[in-house]
């Protein structure tokens, strides 16, 4: 349970390793989880449902890579 809230305390609604999704003021980010820190790699513009849909697209678009 505590690392679920930690989670949510950081907006973090999705992880997928070794990225996740968070929400921001203008919709969603990505970021990569590195050894010592994450970087954001993608901002979704796009609020509610297809905005979520469309970062879980780019982390499997990413993964590809």
């Amino acid at each position: 349970m505590t690392k679920d809230k930690d989670l949510l305390e950081h907006g973090i609604i999705h992880v997928d390793h070794p990225y996740d999704v968070r929400r921001s003021k203008y919709g969603f980010e990505v970021y990569f989880a590195g050894a010592t820190h994450a970087t954001r790699c993608a901002i979704i513009g796009w609020h509610g449902l297809k905005g979520f849909e469309k970062a879980l697209d780019e982390i499997e678009r990413r993964k590809k890579i």
